[in-house]
């Protein structure tokens, strides 16, 4: 058994298997079997980086809104960041009903997004 183990141990790093998950599948319990924890310790890596993405998308989605609330020239942006954070999907979708419509174009004077129909930039107040 050592003998292909040792085997193993040579093969997976050499074919790009990462060796942090080679060395958790390879390590043994009491009774020389592969332990359980390996299987356990990939499965929560997975688990964690999902929840990381998930949690990065909506925080793109919240910015995003707040971005958008704010060149359009909306009242309140962060009230409806706020909002698309506690209502998920059904808020996004609530904004972009709601939001007004037109087209967004760049502030000539502080170069940020701004509704093509405003009085006035909301970022830089200018006209």
């Amino acid at each position: 058994m050592p003998d292909l183990l040792s085997g193993i141990k040579r093969f997976l790093p050499a074919r790009g298997i990462p060796l942090l998950a080679a060395t958790l599948f390879l390590q043994m319990n009491d009774n020389g079997m592969a332990g359980a924890s390996a299987g356990a310790g990939i499965g929560c890596f997975g688990a964690i980086a999902f929840l990381v993405i998930i949690l990065a998308i909506n925080v793109a989605i919240l910015l995003w809104v707040k971005n958008d609330a704010t060149a359009r020239g909306m009242d309140n942006p962060m009230l409806w960041m706020i909002i698309v954070l506690f209502t998920g999907l059904i808020g996004l979708v609530i904004y972009i009903v709601v939001r007004p419509k037109g087209e967004v174009v760049v502030c000539a004077s502080c170069g940020k997004k701004r509704m093509q129909g405003l009085p006035k930039c909301p970022s830089c107040g200018n006209p």
